[in-house]
């Protein structure tokens, strides 16, 4: 049987490190999508080189903007999202309705 086939990971968070919100994702990597935020261009594309050289599937973004988009038309599909905190405080109180738009 091939490296990972038929295993998961699981994986903790959201929830203030209680854990109670528990997802299982594979241990495939290559079935893994990854939503990526960074405005730092040097950052992200060092983030994006070492995810796929896992063989991650990552989708990158560089603006709030393209964030919201990107989950509007593909958050279903992702498996974790690795969001630049500056993004997420810069105007804390519009965060939820930024992404109602």
């Amino acid at each position: 049987m091939g490296k990972g086939k038929g295993k998961s990971i699981m994986v903790s968070g959201g929830d203030g490190g209680h854990g109670n919100n528990t997802t299982h994702l594979p241990a495939d990597s290559s079935t893994v999508r990854i939503l990526l935020c960074d405005t730092n261009a040097d950052s992200c594309r060092h983030v994006f080189h070492l995810l796929t050289q896992c063989s991650y599937q990552v989708a990158l973004v560089t603006s709030r903007a393209q964030l919201f988009d990107t989950l509007r038309s593909e958050g279903s599909c992702m498996d974790i999202i690795l969001v630049e905190i500056a993004i997420l405080i810069a105007n804390e109180s519009s965060i939820m309705s930024d992404g109602d738009k």
